[in-house]
């Protein structure tokens, strides 16, 4: 089995979807058939598009909107097709997100249509955990390829990541911020511990969301505890990096910032920045646009 699946992962389930797919990196495989499908909705302008001929690919007889519970969901039709309805309060982005999502479910369902789990293993009630995992993976690899992936210049002239291109990418690809961090920073052999985007509202920078890598696509914390970063947090004043607009820059961090990355008690969580005692700073990156400060805490 792949070594990069994370702690809580059913491996035995991993290993027989492997067996029963005829490879032994799952995930390698996943990547492989998100990339040649995208092929058959990408358009000049770039992104993926849901075409007709990449939704008959996997039998998606047709896309529309309902009430459901969540964002999107798919269920099977009478002519070994499938139908994805999706809730219409959701925003472009996160729209095309929960529909690369469903259509990931195609690949854990047994050949011939219906919805029979590929493997024994699979949960049968309610949501299966390292299913979801993988149609989240999925539904970013079909909508950002690895072939796009490629060809984009991903380090600066000084060999620094390049953090501008986590807008500059969600644009270009009608993605969310955070599957494009998945999946530009927080691969295999990431030198980030952690990467943050905050903005400012009302005079005041809150955190909106953090990815940590060697947790990316991990659904499950231990009952009872949490990691505070991946919650809003207001920031103070003096953990902000003095820092040049518009391009990534090496600095030194407040050392609280690594302190949200580490998975406590949810009391604990909840303990404002401004509470927690000040120690040693660390290297890191960062880049400040108008309003908005995206921070690559280092390994």
């Amino acid at each position: 089995m792949s070594s990069n699946f994370h702690a809580y992962t059913n491996r035995y389930l991993i290993d027989d979807l492997e067996n029963r797919l005829g490879t032994n990196d799952l995930l390698a495989w996943l990547d492989n058939e998100a990339d040649e499908l995208a092929s058959e909705g990408r358009i000049p302008l770039g992104f993926v598009h849901f075409s007709k001929s990449l939704l008959q690919k996997r039998k998606i007889k047709r896309i529309c909107e309902a009430e459901v519970i969540g964002k999107a969901c798919i269920r099977p039709t009478e002519d070994e097709h499938y139908e994805i309805t999706y809730n219409p309060v959701l925003s472009h982005h996160a729209l095309r997100l929960a529909i690369a999502h469903e259509i990931g479910h195609t690949y854990w369902f047994q050949p011939g249509g219906g919805a029979k789990p590929l493997s024994p293993l699979q949960r049968r009630l309610g949501r299966d955990p390292d299913i979801e995992c993988l149609c989240n993976r999925f539904a970013e690899s079909l909508l950002l390829p690895l072939r796009e992936i490629k060809s984009l210049e991903l380090k600066n002239q000084e060999g620094l990541p390049r953090l501008e291109l986590i807008p500059e990418v969600t644009n270009k690809y009608k993605l969310e911020e955070r599957a494009v961090v998945r999946k530009l920073f927080a691969r295999k052999g990431s030198p980030f511990a952690g990467i943050i985007s905050m903005k400012l509202t009302t005079q005041m920078w809150t955190t909106r969301w953090c990815i940590i890598p060697k947790r990316a696509y991990e659904l499950r914390t231990p009952t009872g505890f949490r990691i505070p970063l991946c919650g809003k947090k207001t920031v103070p004043l003096e953990m902000l990096p003095e820092i040049p607009k518009g391009q990534t820059v090496a600095t030194i961090l407040d050392g609280r910032w690594w302190d949200g990355l580490k998975q406590v008690p949810a009391n604990i969580a909840k303990t404002p920045f401004d509470r927690l005692s000040r120690h040693n700073s660390r290297p890191g990156l960062a880049l400040r646009l108008s309003n908005v400060i995206y921070l690559g805490l280092l390994a």
